[in-house]
């Protein structure tokens, strides 16, 4: 069809070619107008190919994470000067809103409520749920709870209809207060309606008011009292001397307070043993813990309540001697903590171990930790499953993490590579696995099963290498790469995915080969000049295209089978000459093999697709 469509080009190019002068001139202008101004300013929308914006972005989230750690006058410095840097676009409308989040929370609630009422009048004929429920909440900030709850109540009645997802976020924060003046049954009403009126909203709110339901069902110190009481012989106020043992025929054990074993001890727990927590109960490791339980004799670590309660102690905390013997757990359970395990300098083992209703993380690493995990579950939590940050180290080998209501595994900042092998990342509320911010690793023979957002996301410099892996049945795209991700690509396979299978969003030196990428919306989308090398693998039956270019992407396309793909095996919708030869289009028929692609032919401002000589037969093989 190349061949026979000469009079054809050259008409085309005739119709069009005032239109490519305009697109030219015009289209990234139209792209970041559309972007920056007809978006609603409520979200943070970042033009990729603006490096100012990904740093602004990510100032933005620095501020936020110092916001929730009760930081508020360093993040109030971030935001303001985030509103001067982009005063117009959206991470300084964003920042705008956080400003007054911030002026609230250190008590200049009058400025506070100014912004709000100013942010709001903004918006014009649509006004801002988020603004008018930020005004709501200041009072109590103040100390006047009756008034912010009076305020909460009518701002989300009346938005209930129009902008439910930020009716639920009201409600959650009506919870907070009611909570923090010791009113539990007006909180489990509050969150009460989030199940009964926001069920299926994105980020899981109705699970989530579930957890915070079962948080407050002890509801007053009374009977918090009496639950200690009842274990008081068994309380454990402090651990002396060199090699403490705890037995279960002398527990259960009790811990209400901040219970640390000192360096040089080893705190030895015997199979069985049960060791219960109240709400401000740690335990603390800067020695040695070795708690080695069986399968038939596991030992617990769980709520004074029960088994089932959630966030209700702060969970195990390691800050050993980086250079000493690590601490082990095996064959037991840990559940209903804030954390379940958490490491910040040290090692610790993990084998044969359920983290189950973890408020906060399933297992997190930071600082000088490391943890290695095998054979062991990390289920149902309320955000992430696990979490690496500010440095630390982090091996998981079959073990599986599910029904997270965040992301299963996030990764950011190691010391060093990760691995995570053999392992089944399912069921989670946001993406399977996110690695940003430089992070190195590898995923090997893993699952990546039904995540409600993508199965792997990367971004920031991230450069995994995924090998021999299972990404499927995501609600978003299989593996999605953006910011500068030199990622490996490699024998996976990536099948029926909601969103794409493989989405590259930046020229890096990313690497797709011998994977079999079928059943998904696109197969491969290259975008933003990302320039892969996609080699060698089965782009089958996907729903629109095997592969789409767009916004000057270049890979080059080498022994790969394109069969059953929509739309086309091929739309080449970025400027760029792409080179396809020696692919297989399943047939050796030239005008067949045009047909099936997109390109300067069909639009004369898309570059050219060279694809003869093609394959006569295919030659690569099925990933097993």
């Amino acid at each position: 069809m190349h061949q026979a469509n000469t009079e054809r080009r050259s008409i085309n190019s005739l119709r069009v070619i005032a239109v490519f002068v305009i697109v030219l001139a015009g289209g990234g202008v139209a792209y970041w107008w559309w972007h920056a101004s007809i978006q609603p300013a409520h979200r943070v929308i970042l033009p990729p190919e603006h490096a100012e914006q990904f740093a602004l972005y990510n100032a933005l989230n620095r501020g936020k994470r110092l916001l929730t750690d009760n930081q508020a006058e360093a993040a109030l410095e971030i935001f303001e000067q985030i509103v001067i840097d982009d005063p117009d676009g959206p991470n300084g409308r964003e920042a705008d809103l956080c400003v007054a989040h911030a002026l609230a929370r250190i008590g200049r609630v009058d400025e506070a409520r100014q912004r709000y009422a100013r942010l709001d009048a903004a918006q014009g004929d649509e006004p801002d749920a988020r603004a008018q429920l930020g005004a709501a909440e200041a009072y109590s900030w103040a100390g006047d709870h009756e008034k912010a709850v009076r305020e909460l109540n009518r701002v989300i009645n009346v938005f209930a209809e129009v902008q439910s997802d930020q009716c639920a976020e009201g409600l959650f924060t009506l919870a907070r207060i009611h909570k923090q003046i010791d009113q539990s049954a007006r909180a489990r009403a509050a969150l009460g309606r989030v199940i009964a009126e926001f069920p299926g909203l994105e980020g899981s709110n109705a699970a989530s008011a579930g957890i915070e339901i079962d948080r407050l069902r002890v509801a007053s110190a009374a009977e918090q009292e009496t639950l200690v009481n009842d274990l008081k012989e068994f309380e454990v106020a402090a651990i002396d001397g060199d090699r403490p043992h705890w037995d279960r025929t002398t527990g259960p054990y009790l811990v209400t307070d901040k219970v640390t074993v000192p360096s040089g001890s080893v705190l030895t727990l015997s199979p069985g043993v049960t060791v219960r927590f109240g709400a401000e109960g740690e335990l603390v490791v800067v020695g040695r813990l070795e708690a080695n339980g069986t399968a038939e004799q596991p030992i617990d670590f769980i709520s004074i309540q029960d088994d089932t309660a959630r966030g209700w102690w702060p969970g195990l905390r390691f800050r050993s001697s980086a250079d000493g013997a690590p601490s082990h757990i095996e064959h037991a359970r840990i559940i209903g903590a804030e954390i379940g395990v958490g490491c910040e300098q040290g090692a610790v083992e993990l084998r044969h171990v359920v983290v189950r209703h973890a408020v906060e993380v399933g297992v997190a690493v930071r600082a000088d930790g490391v943890i290695t995990a095998t054979d062991s579950t990390i289920e149902d939590g309320a955000n992430e499953g696990v979490q690496v940050t500010h440095g630390g180290a982090l091996r998981l080998e079959r073990v599986t993490v599910r029904n997270q209501h965040g992301p299963g595994v996030s990764l950011s900042v190691t010391h060093s590579p990760v691995s995570i092998l053999d392992s089944r990342i399912e069921r989670n509320g946001r993406a399977g696995l996110f690695f940003r911010d430089a992070v190195k690793g590898t995923v090997h023979g893993c699952r990546i099963l039904g995540n409600r957002g993508t199965g792997i996301l990367c971004r920031n410099d991230a450069s995994p290498t995924l090998t021999g892996n299972i990404i499927q049945d995501n609600q978003g795209d299989g593996v999605h790469c953006l910011a500068r991700c030199d990622v490996v690509i490699e024998i996976n396979q990536i099948t029926d995915n909601q969103g794409d299978g493989i989405v590259l969003d930046t020229k890096s030196g990313q690497t797709i080969r011998g994977n079999t990428i079928a059943k998904n919306t696109i197969g491969i989308r290259c975008r933003l000049g990302s320039d892969p090398a996609i080699t060698g693998n089965r782009i089958l039956d996907n729903r629109v295209a095997g592969v789409r270019l767009t916004d000057s992407a270049a890979p080059t396309l080498t022994g790969n089978i394109l069969v059953g793909n929509g739309e086309a095996a091929l739309q080449n919708h970025s400027p760029a000459a792409i080179h396809a030869e020696n692919n297989y289009w399943g047939t050796a028929d030239p005008e067949q093999i045009d047909r099936q692609i997109e390109d300067h032919a069909d639009d004369a401002s898309r570059g050219r697709v060279t694809y003869t000589p093609a394959l006569s037969e295919p030659t690569t093989q099925p990933v097993r």
